[in-house]
């Protein structure tokens, strides 16, 4: 077995040390972008943390709902609190009652308190931005007084209260309804099943998210509660406490929304395999609705990304083809087929008004790939032949003819792309007005892409159009590349030619991992060799060469530090696709890839839990950074086990 697995993720007797960052998180998603997200035992770090965090538009405008149910134990009149807290000048920690954390497909902390035992049990539920605890209590020779305090953040998941925001709000019974004045279309509700409610306001401020200080956003936070539950229980008594936060309706008990969650996690499973299993299940976190499309898409990564074109496409053949959900696929696929504008996709649709934006050169040529990979793996023809083709026909005329952006095939019948301070690849920094990793000219990858959207084309149109054109380019682009951008210095390719640019940069890889390589094996061979001496960086590929004078080791600092260092040196997971499929294609024994993959297979049982970070750290002990959970990071993972393991 390459790596520990288990059907869940069980800490023992967490200890808390002293660098927060250390610790674990985990995280539950909802299928239309929202989710519920925390450091495993100990206070919340970040704004982003939170119990609910809906999707307002679906799957965007994120919205911090309830923050926290704080609870509150009083047992023979001693009272125990168990939630912890950081303000600006000290600590609440209360992780000494936390006797267990399992992580699953669902969160239960495990309790006890001399003789009372909790198992407080936390889940999503899907479609809906609903969140359902279920306390199961049990009591030896003890009365037992229990409070549960809902806090509320009310805000953007990005932003700080500087003051705790105060909703209209209403209580009937167990039934409290709250009506937050920034947003009045929304009625939050939350229910428990047995007790009562007690209006008392309550505030918390000051609250200080040592992570988010660090990274640069000093401002302190603020929550409100407009009162709480009290639930009284006798001795040698065991009890179920329901208690659901919704923007929905609570019609069912959190114990029957668990078991539902249950049952659906087990039906996403379509392996023995326990590392497959438990990646079918994670990619199961990134594929959500779209409102404005009414189809499915990809959130990009958890917590701050919405849906991104490049991205979703890449990501698509894991997350929905190895893992056999052939719909939610091609769902996708209309998604973005339907928007083309000028032969070029989505990039992303803007937070909050859903307008979509086209800076991407790539995206066009990776759904073109995306529609080949869901035919290869699917066998359903007609669904590209008779509703797609049309679209990447579109695609292939624009970029021949020119487009936005400057892109356009040159007389050589190589792409060429960007101009100004265009930044329209995936190495997309821009900051302060300045693209940081403009690679204006013609991009590596870019015509890998190329060629491999001709070759696919030629494969279409032999069952439709039966246009000879493409096949006929594709020759031509095949024998430029070679010509042009093989580097002897570098015994690897240019990243950019015209003008010329041997950065040693993963972008390579894409020559001969793509379906229809355009670089020879031979020459492979020798590329391939640099990238494992310069580039490989065990938990994923570093976007620079270690000895190249601009390497950048560590993403971290406030966001213009941590620009500068996103694509000079920072690894990233998503590339061990690319990667390891060089290495299955070249290599006589699939067990060298096995090993390549083995450090980043061992991150799922750290950081966040059952999650693969966007990036990590050029240098060791390569860090996790950027993102908790990144859909291309998790997509390309689940190729490259599938393919090294066959």
């Amino acid at each position: 077995m390459i790596m520990k697995v288990s059907d869940f993720m069980k800490i023992i007797n967490p200890k808390i040390k002293n660098n927060c960052f250390d610790n674990e998180e985990w995280l539950l998603t909802n299928g239309i972008g929202g989710y519920a997200y925390s450091p495993v035992a100990t206070h919340h770090t970040k704004a982003y943390n939170g119990l609910l965090i809906a999707s307002l538009t679906p799957p965007t405008m994120r919205y911090n709902v309830l923050n926290q149910l704080d609870e509150r134990v009083v047992i023979d009149g001693n009272s125990y609190s168990l939630e912890s807290y950081q303000y600006d000048d000290h600590i609440e920690d209360h992780t000494a009652y936390i006797k267990e954390v399992i992580v699953d497909d669902f969160v239960t902390y495990r309790y006890e308190i001399g003789n009372v035992h909790i198992d407080k049990t936390i889940t999503l539920v899907h479609g809906e931005n609903t969140v359902a605890i279920n306390y199961h209590i049990t009591s030896h020779n003890h009365q037992v007084n229990l409070f549960f305090t809902p806090y509320f953040s009310l805000r953007d998941h990005a932003a700080r209260n500087n003051k705790a925001t105060i909703p209209c709000f209403s209580v009937h019974e167990r039934h409290l309804n709250l009506l937050p004045l920034d947003h009045k279309d929304v009625l939050i509700r939350t229910y428990m099943n047995t007790g009562v409610f007690n209006k008392e306001t309550k505030i918390k401020d000051n609250l200080y998210y040592e992570f988010d200080c660090v990274t640069g956003y000093k401002e302190l936070d603020a929550l409100y509660s407009p009162g709480y539950y009290n639930v009284m229980m006798s001795d040698q008594e065991t009890k179920d406490i329901s208690f659901v936060c919704t923007l929905d309706q609570a019609s069912r008990t959190a114990r029957e929304y668990l078991f539902d969650e249950v049952k659906r996690k087990a039906m996403l499973v379509n392996t023995k395999d326990p590392i497959k299993a438990r990646l079918e299940k994670i990619a199961d976190q990134f594929i959500v609705n779209r409102s404005s499309t009414k189809n499915k898409t990809i959130i990009a990564g958890y917590p701050w990304f919405s849906d991104w074109g490049r991205d979703t496409l890449i990501a698509l053949e894991g997350l929905t083809l190895v893992t056999k959900r052939f719909d939610d696929a091609k769902s996708i696929i209309h998604t973005f087929a339907k928007t083309i504008h000028h032969g070029l996709v989505v990039n992303l649709f803007e937070d909050g008004t859903n307008k979509p934006r086209y800076n991407t050169a790539d995206a066009s040529l990776w759904l073109i790939h995306a529609c080949y990979m869901y035919e290869q793996y699917s066998h359903d023809t007609d669904f590209i032949t008779k509703e797609i083709y049309p679209h990447l026909k579109e695609i292939i005329s624009a970029y021949i003819r020119g487009t936005d952006h400057a892109i356009y095939m040159d007389d050589d019948f190589l792409i060429h792309a960007g101009d100004n301070e265009d930044q329209i690849t995936w190495m997309d920094v821009y900051t302060h007005g300045k693209a940081i990793t403009p690679r204006h000219g013609k991009p590596v990858e870019l015509n890998a892409l190329w060629y491999n959207a001709l070759m696919i084309m030629a494969y279409f149109s032999h069952k439709t159009d039966h246009d000879e054109s493409y096949g006929l380019i594709a020759q031509r682009t095949k024998k430029s590349f070679a010509d042009k951008f093989w580097c002897e210095q570098t015994q690897c390719l240019y990243d950019v030619i015209e003008p010329n640019d041997a950065s040693i940069r993963p972008n390579q890889l894409y020559a001969l991992s793509l379906p229809f390589p355009v670089l020879s094996f031979d020459l492979g061979k020798k590329m391939l060799k640099v990238v494992d001496e310069k580039l490989y960086a065990k938990t994923g590929i570093r976007s620079l060469s270690y000895d190249d004078p601009r390497y950048i080791a560590h993403y971290e600092g406030n966001l213009d530090k941590r620009d500068l260092a996103y694509h000079m040196g920072t690894s990233w997971a998503y590339l061990m696709g690319p990667y390891i499929r060089c290495h299955v294609l070249l290599d006589e024994d699939k067990s060298q890839a096995r090993a390549l993959l083995q450090p980043l297979l061992e991150t799922l049982d750290h950081n966040c839990i059952n999650g693969i970070n966007e990036i990590f750290d050029g240098d060791a002990p390569h860090t996790p950074r950027g993102t908790v959970n990144q859909a291309w990071s998790v997509g390309e993972l689940l190729v490259a086990y599938e393919i090294s393991r066959k």
